[in-house]
Formats: structure tokens, sequence, C-alpha cells
């Protein structure tokens, strides 16, 4: 059987033109679609306090993250995979693949979860051998995938005790084809206020790497802001972001 790794993660977007919030577990994408799973299974949650973002919020989001945690148990227990959730307009969302089978198992799955406790609920099946729904909508596009390497490296800094608020320099690294006429990146990068570190760099691959640095705050996470300008920058001429990083600044320094 494959060995699926837990690598839960979430990022914020919308659904429909509403604020939404998409956790699931990245662990699949390197191995979807499983063979032994081809039906997707549904079930949505009713929040009852959604708040003005419609995505939940306390006591009920505590209650329904509770309920979650006891369906996606017994869900799995009886063989179906938990990929993950969406919260939006009302409805916590909780997505499973599986057989066809499963489908008659959710209302039990659900009875069992919720305990007695009255709230709405909706199931649904269907077939997705491919598991489009995984891969084209829980699945982050490349700049919310960014967004969330973004807010890691910065939960990182603040576990640290990084002072988010402080500016600092901050090195980005971008990869471009070894042909390319880097002429234009770097006169945009420097328009906007980076300073070009050293000469390109060859890589094994033939391609060359550059470093600019910027001296810019965290919080909020303004740095993915930065950064998505210079990948749009980069993509122009070919190349693409490689990360950045910067020095901890505590309120000792």
């Amino acid at each position: 059987m494959t060995e699926i790794s837990d690598e839960w993660d979430f990022y914020p977007c919308r659904v429909d033109d509403k604020p939404a919030s998409i956790s699931l577990n990245l662990g699949y994408a390197r191995h979807a679609p499983l063979a032994g799973a081809p039906t997707l299974l549904l079930i949505g949650l009713q929040i009852k306090t959604p708040g003005d973002h419609g995505m939940g919020v306390d006591p009920d989001a505590s209650l329904l993250y509770e309920i979650e945690d006891r369906i996606s148990a017994d869900a799995q227990a009886r063989g179906l995979l938990y990929l993950g959730r969406v919260r939006t307009g009302g409805d916590w969302q909780l997505t499973f693949q599986g057989r066809p089978e499963h489908e008659a198992l959710l209302d039990d799955i659900i009875a069992q979860g919720l305990g007695g406790q009255g709230r709405g609920y909706r199931t649904g099946a269907q077939p997705d051998p491919q598991w489009t729904y995984y891969r084209d909508f829980l699945f982050p596009n490349a700049e919310r995938y960014q967004w969330m390497l973004d807010r890691r490296v910065v939960d990182q800094l603040a576990q640290r005790g990084d002072v988010l608020t402080a500016s600092r320099p901050v090195d980005h690294h971008l990869d471009f084809p070894g042909d390319a006429d880097l002429a234009p990146f770097l006169e945009a990068a420097r328009a906007r206020g980076f300073s070009v570190e050293g000469d390109p760099t060859p890589l094994d691959d033939g391609q060359v790497s550059v470093h600019v640095q910027r001296s810019d705050p965290l919080d909020g996470l303004q740095i993915h802001g930065v950064v998505m300008e210079l990948t749009e920058l980069a993509a122009a001429i070919g190349g693409v972001y490689d990360g950045w990083g910067c020095p901890v600044v505590t309120a000792s320094d």
C-alpha cells in the first residue's frame, strides 16, 4: 500500500466569490490518483455561526473542529482517504476519496460524528478516478502555494522571537536560463529598490542564479507581495523564483 505522508497545510482563497479557507494533505499530491480510490465523497456540515466571512466563529467553529476529527477518524478507519476541508459560505465541507460502496456509509459516519447534536448536513459522491477535485480544486495554484511557503518561513521566524514589523535586509534568489538576457530583470529590480548582490552564479543544470536584496518588514505577510513582484519580473524572461531568507530581528537588537 502506498505510504502517504501527513503534510497538512492551509491557505485562504475565494470560492464562488466568497471568502474561503482550504486545508489539505499535500502528501497526496505526489501519488494522486490512487487506483483503489476512484470515488469522490463529500460531507458538508452546517456552520451555525458563520460570522461575517462565512467560515465560522467560536464557539461553533471549535465544535466543528471536534466533529471533523471524529468524522475523519471514523471515515479513515472504514477505508476512506481524508483529503481536506473547505470552509466557505456557511458550509464546512470534508473531502474524501474512496470506493463507490463507501457512499452508503456516509450517513452513519456523520451520525457517529455528531453524537446526537442537531446540525444540518449534506453528502455527495461521484466518480473521480483521476482525482481532479483534489488536483484542480483543493490543491493551491502557484501563487497560493507560494503564499503557504512564505507563511511557513514567517511563522518560523516568529517562533524564534522575530519582531516582524522591523525592516531588515531580505535576500532573494532567482534562477534563469543560461542564455537569458538578464538586463531587463536587473533594471526593473533596481528601479524597485533592490540591490544586485554579486554576479550571476552558474548552476550545474546550465541555468544561472541571481541574488537580489532589499530591506522589508515581514508582518502581515508583506513579504509575499515582494516575492510575487519578483516572480512576475523573472517570469517575463523565463526565470523562476527560488526562495528568500533573512536574519532574525529580536527586541534586543
